[in-house]
C-alpha cells in the first residue's frame, strides 16, 4: 500500500534486498539492492513493494537542527532552504554504501563511542551525498511553494491515512 506522506526531515533509504516502488511528487522510480533513495525535505512521497522478495532497508531520517560540524553545518542548512535538491535515487555509490552500512553497524552494535561515531559516519554520508548526488540548484521560491504545497496538503493526508478504510467524501 502506497501511503503518501511529507515531512521536514531529509530521508535517506538503502535498499538492502528486494525493490522498490519509490514515488516523489508526481515521479516513480524503481529501486533495488544497493540504491539509495534519497526524500527531499517536504517531499510528498511514499514506497511500496515492487515484485515478489521481500523488501528490506535502512532508513535514516534527519531532521533541521541536526548537529553537524561548523563546516557541514551551512550547507546543511542549505537543503532545508531549499537552494539545492539531491536526485531520488542514487544507484550502487559504492562510497555511500560503505558510510550507510558503517553507520547501521555501528548503531547495531551500540559500541561505548556509538553516538560520536554514528555522527561522524553522518557526516561522511552527507558530504559524499553532495559530491555525488546534488541533482540541481532550486530558486528560493520554488522551495517556498514545496514546503508551502506540503503544508496545505497535510490535513488531507493525515486524513486519509487515519480513515483509508473508511468510505471518504470529498
Amino acid at each position: 500500500l502506497y501511503v503518501p506522506r511529507w515531512h521536514e526531515q531529509f530521508e535517506l533509504k538503502l535498499i538492502l534486498s528486494g525493490n522498490a516502488e519509490v514515488f516523489c511528487g508526481t515521479e516513480m522510480y524503481v529501486a533495488g539492492p544497493g540504491d539509495v533513495v534519497l526524500i527531499n525535505p517536504y517531499e510528498v512521497h511514499g514506497l511500496r513493494l515492487h515484485g515478489e522478495e521481500e523488501l528490506r532497508y535502512y532508513c535514516l531520517m534527519l531532521s533541521p537542527d541536526f548537529p553537524f560540524c561548523p563546516s557541514l553545518a551551512a550547507r546543511y542548512s542549505d537543503l532545508f532552504e531549499g537552494k539545492y535538491f539531491f536526485c531520488r535515487v542514487l544507484s550502487n555509490c559504492t562510497e555511500v554504501n560503505l558510510a550507510f552500512n558503517c553507520l547501521f553497524t555501528e548503531l547495531i552494535e551500540h559500541s561505548r563511542e556509538c553516538e560520536l561515531q554514528a555522527e561522524a559516519y553522518i557526516a561522511l554520508l552527507y558530504s559524499l551525498l553532495l559530491r555525488h548526488s546534488v541533482a540541481e540548484s532550486a530558486a528560493p521560491s520554488e522551495a517556498s511553494q514545496l514546503k508551502q504545497h506540503g503544508e496545505r496538503i497535510r490535513p488531507a493526508l493525515n486524513y486519509i491515512y487515519f480513515h483509508y478504510t473508511e468510505e471518504i467524501f470529498i
